[in-house]
């Protein structure tokens, strides 16, 4: 389960993991869950796994099932103190722009998305987007912040999204080696689709 996703799910930090399993297996009782923090293909033959959920950056091998949760949305994050300096994107040259090595291209993409083109600027790379996030929550800069992995600080006022959020293309998805009429994938999918009915629309 990619972290993001994780916080998607309401599930409050430092300690996300204990939450989010606290969280499903509350939803979904007489699952039992064991998270493992991770991206990219999934070794469902090499471990234990029966079902992960991952963003759709990769190629899914033939005969798993595949449902999809929900797009991905992105865009600039800061403090409200900042956003207040960036009225086109032109500004963002103005500020530090923070960089998440989990996904390298995240400020092309939105740039992209958003059709505009980013200014130079000086530029500080995190080795993961919650460590880019709270950077700028602390005022260090501007992050891209996917909708589901900031939600809460946005509805908190912690951080604000001066450009809204742009579909990016892709999307997250349930993928798992049990038959799709399993009854705890059924019981799980329907919990984590009410939960991404909860998230708020991109604007």
């Amino acid at each position: 389960m990619p972290p993001s996703t994780a916080t998607a799910c309401r599930i409050p930090t430092p300690s996300p993991w204990g939450s989010v399993k606290g969280a499903a297996s509350a939803g979904c009782p007489g699952l039992n869950l064991h998270l493992v923090a991770s991206g990219g293909p999934v070794p469902f033959d090499r471990e234990s796994i029966d079902v992960a959920i991952r963003r759709n950056d990769f190629e899914v091998p033939e005969g798993l099932s595949v449902f999809k949760l929900f797009d991905e949305h992105i865009g600039p994050v800061c403090t409200p103190g900042i956003a207040r300096e960036l009225r086109t994107p032109t500004d963002l040259a103005r500020v530090q722009r923070l960089n998440t090595r989990t996904r390298l291209t995240a400020w092309d993409d939105w740039a992209a998305c958003h059709q505009t083109t980013l200014p130079p600027a000086v530029e500080q790379t995190f080795e993961h987007f919650y460590l880019s996030l709270q950077a700028a929550a602390s005022g260090l800069g501007v992050a891209i912040g996917p909708l589901a992995l900031v939600r809460d600080d946005l509805e908190t006022g912690r951080l604000v999204a001066p450009f809204g959020f742009e579909a990016d293309g892709s999307a997250y998805l349930l993928i798992t080696v049990l038959p799709p009429e399993d009854e705890r994938v059924v019981a799980l999918l329907a919990w984590l689709h009410e939960q991404a009915r909860q998230m708020p629309h991109a604007q």
